[in-house]
């Protein structure tokens, strides 16, 4: 067992031992604490040498570790900005439990210390949520070795090799983990039935929530727009939702907290809230992880075997927390709130917090609805419903989405407006005069001059035809601009007054006023914007949006990186663009990803992304075989396979040459005399994250006898794989050169290890070019495979006899055309007032940190947070 394996295998010792010493504390063994405490810090200690020797193994290349080798290389940047090494250790499943549980246990240490009274059921609560995680961690194992040692690692998505990426993880996962202290908090207070101090305790580490997780989808959400090149940055996809529900969740929890502070009501449901928020971290978990989400989440991770984990730490965790709350809450004495105004900013955050929760519920339905519809399908009766997994279309969390954000936007334009406790309706009146008039001239405004863009936008076939639809659409955008204006002049003008009493009290109003920012960002970028898309031929110039885009270079930057450059000129002005393209290995499969290039100007950017970069004649350069008297055409050329110009040569070759055949697992076949059963695959030798190490169990009968032999199909990592023969019975020896797992069946190569003597053997070739016909005849030798007679020039280009078979009668070629030059797919397009989206999603988490550090020193009692 090696250091890290053995720190966090061990770790589970303080765990247990610190998890029943607070127990035996909160019971009233009060001699358990010392001990508990310090067991604590063992465990702290123990991670975090985890931690720091996964750490050692990233940076020094320490490939014989299977997550090392998955996502890390020896040429993977580890220097100043870009510490990729770093990053690429979170950048899997293994790595982030880790991190995830480092958090965890170090903020701990603050609960610890301000648990007080209640420190035995507080951190006995706290670790039984961190062995959730150091389960998982565990289980998944980063410190897994190989059974060989690769030379080199498979390397960091290219799409994860971003700065932003370096700094989302980390937030994200500091979240998931403060969300475990109001759940703590929660439940210290639901076993000792003491409610008096645990929102004062726990409010502001709730907000410190909101803060990192709306940071972490901030810096998501830019890290897609910025990198992914389809323009967008939010695209409700599952693994995004499984932050943003429990980030929406703690939002509804601080607005509860605000009003049981002030009145003692909503005690339940912010006790309810707390394990919510906690538990829907483990369900976002399971949907991410567990591999339900595979074929509806570009994010999501592949099973590594432990669902079972997953689903039994949901329903322990949900018994336990709700059931108690359910046993408390019939008896929990909580004051009457029949007192509270509804012209009040009480009401309003009431009212806020109400209309949160089922959005949030609508969210996490549809989230969920591929595990849904996956389990209905599994149903005799219902699967005739459902037959197979399906997901919920975007359109329609964007339609509710709107339709809440005139709610949400109706009740924080008048939460402005209104006093805490209760409000002159007199005065109300005045307040609202001035934002009414301008909120109503500016949405007036906006349908007069944008109507032919949103009739262009929501038209069937995008003419900008008038239709019920269109007329419908207008109106909710006009509403929609309505309320979100209103909210905004409201909040701005609360903001104004409040700054003067000081700034720690602005932080509600920063927040609202950054909210109304974002959403019309949102609808501003999202709905009128322009696109369109080019082809343009390296050194050749294309017209889109009225720019014209010359393709001017393209060259390689650094290994398997390349930028194409490209000048965007409209009137005098020119615009000096480029596009990196990353190579990726993933299996044999090699892919590109493109990043974008954004000209950014104050109300708009210019969004430019190349789709796609390919040689025109790139299907026409691969190898293709043609069987005797088979013909093709390639760029436009036909080329007839007639045979091969001597009977004699083609026999002597065909004697020494591999005998290549097709098995399926259960049947037979003839190789060299032999008769060779394939009986089953050997999986269990090893399987990892460099890809499968796959064997082929055959019997093979010489004479009387039956003899087993397992060659092996190796994948290693860059898409490379091995085939090492394996002596086979009676003579030669035989190769797994092809695995087959559609058909179950596997390809292999017998050879009679004999050596080949010089063999000639030419391929007699006619070649049809429009009305001309010609003949060719490329020579193979087998002393000399890659000699000049190989190749013969036809029209066209040039054509390779790469191999030639007479056993099968068949002959490999490969055309090379003529060189014609690159070929770009651009698409160039425009982002109206995308500066809003960041601005009011940073105007959010600013306004929740101010609110975050007001309450810090004493969580003294103050309505607007």
């Amino acid at each position: 067992m090696d250091l890290g394996s053995f720190f966090l295998a061990w770790s589970t010792v303080p765990l247990v031992l610190s998890l029943t010493g607070y127990l035996l504390v909160a019971v009233g063994v009060r001699d358990f604490r010392v001990g508990a405490r310090t067991v604590y810090w063992f465990l702290l200690g123990m991670v975090l040498v985890a931690f720091i020797y996964l750490f050692y193994l990233f940076a020094t290349d320490q490939f014989q570790y299977s997550y090392v080798a998955g996502y890390s290389s020896s040429e993977l940047s580890n220097s100043w900005p870009h510490f990729y090494k770093i990053s690429a250790l979170w950048a899997g499943q293994q790595g982030t439990f880790l991190l995830w549980l480092l958090f965890g246990v170090t903020l701990g240490i603050w609960v610890k210390a301000k648990a007080k009274e209640n420190e035995g059921w507080v951190m006995f609560f706290y670790i039984l949520g961190q062995t959730f995680l150091l389960v998982l961690t565990i289980i998944s194992n980063p410190f897994e070795k190989l059974s060989f040692v690769p030379p080199d690692g498979q390397g960091l998505n290219p799409l994860l090799q971003n700065y932003w990426m370096q700094i989302h993880p980390p937030i994200v996962f500091v979240g998931f983990a403060a969300a475990c202290i109001p759940f703590a908090f929660a439940m210290a207070a639901l076993a000792t039935n003491k409610y008096d101090n645990w929102v004062k305790q726990t409010m502001p580490w709730t907000v410190f929530t909101v803060i990192t997780l709306g940071l972490g989808i901030f810096l998501g959400g830019y890290w897609a727009y910025e990198t992914l090149g389809w323009g967008g940055y939010w695209a409700w996809d599952p693994v995004e939702n499984s932050s943003l529900i429990p980030w929406m969740v703690s939002i509804a929890l601080v607005h509860g907290m605000v009003v049981e502070k002030s009145q003692g009501t909503w005690r339940r449901t912010n006790m309810f809230l707390a394990i919510t928020l906690f538990l829907l971290i483990i369900y976002g978990t399971f949907l991410t992880r567990s591999g339900v989400l595979a074929d509806f989440s570009v994010h999501s991770f592949t099973d590594l075997g432990y669902n079972n984990i997953l689903w039994a730490s949901i329903i322990i965790m949900g018994v336990i927390s709700y059931g108690l709350w359910g046993y408390r809450a019939v008896k929990m004495k909580v004051p009457s709130a029949s007192g509270t105004e509804i012209l009040s900013q009480e009401f309003t955050t009431f009212l806020s917090m109400v209309l949160l929760l089922p959005f949030t519920m609508i969210v996490l339905f549809w989230t969920s609805f591929p595990l849904i519809t996956s389990i209905m399908s599994e149903i005799p009766p219902i699967s005739k419903i459902s037959p197979t997994p399906a997901a919920i279309d975007t359109a329609n969390y964007n339609m509710v989405g709107i339709i809440f954000s005139i709610i949400f936007s109706i009740i924080l334009g008048l939460n402005a407006l209104l006093g805490w406790k209760k409000s002159d309706p007199t005065l109300i009146k005045r307040k609202f005069i001035l934002p009414l008039i301008l909120s109503f001239t500016a949405s007036t405004l906006f349908i007069i001059f944008g109507f032919s863009t949103i009739a262009s936008f929501w038209s069937a076939d995008g003419t900008g035809e008038v239709s019920p639809k269109v007329i419908v659409m207008a109106l909710l955008y006009f509403l929609f601009f309505f309320t979100v204006i209103f909210a905004f002049i409201t909040n701005i003008f609360m903001l104004i007054q409040k700054w003067k009493k000081g700034f720690r009290y602005t932080g509600g109003y920063i927040t609202h006023v950054g909210f109304a920012l974002m959403l019309i960002g949102i609808i501003f970028s999202s709905s009128f914007g322009k696109n369109q898309k080019a082809a343009v031929s390296l050194g050749d110039s294309k017209t889109a949006l009225g720019y014209s885009v010359h393709f001017k270079s393209h060259e390689p930057t650094v290994p398997k990186e390349q930028r194409s450059y490209f000048e965007l000129t409209r009137g005098n002005k020119t615009i000096h663009a480029h596009a990196d393209s990353k190579e990726m290995a993933r299996g044999n499969q090699i892919q590109y990803v493109r990043t974008p290039f954004i000209h950014k100007y104050l109300l708009s950017d210019l969004y430019f992304s190349v789709e796609n970069l390919a040689d025109p004649t790139a299907n026409d350069i691969k190898p293709f075989n043609l069987a005797i008297s088979e013909s093709t055409y390639v760029s436009g050329t036909k080329i007839i396979f007639n045979g091969f110009d001597s009977d004699e040569n083609a026999k002597r070759l065909a004697g020494y040459q591999p005998q290549v055949i097709e098995v399926t697992k259960g049947s037979s076949a003839i190789l060299g005399g032999r008769n060779v059963k394939f009986t089953n695959f050997e999986m269990s030798q090893h399987q990892d994250e460099m890809g499968t190490r796959i064997g082929a169990i055959l019997e093979v009968k010489h004479g009387k006898k039956t003899k087993t032999i397992t060659p092996y199909y190796i994948l290693l990592a860059g898409g490379d794989y091995s085939s090492p023969p394996v002596d086979f019975p009676g003579g030669g020896e035989i190769s797994l050169i092809q695995i087959l797992a559609d058909r179950g069946s596997v390809v292999l190569s017998y050879s009679p290890m004999r050596e080949i003597p010089d063999i000639e053997l030419g391929a007699l070739v006619t070649v049809i070019s429009g009305a001309d016909t010609t003949f060719a005849l490329p020579v193979f030798n087998t002393a000399d495979p890659h000699s000049s007679d190989t190749e013969v020039e036809i029209p066209g280009g040039l054509l390779h006899l790469v191999d030639i078979n007479p056993r099968d009668n068949y002959a490999r070629f490969f055309f090379h055309p003529e060189t014609q030059p690159l070929l770009a797919t651009i698409e160039l397009s425009t982002k109206p007032m995308i500066n809003l989206v960041w601005i009011g999603f940073l105007g959010i988490v600013a306004g929740a940190a101010v609110a975050f550090f007001r309450r810090m020193p004493k969580g003294e009692n103050n309505q607007n947070y």
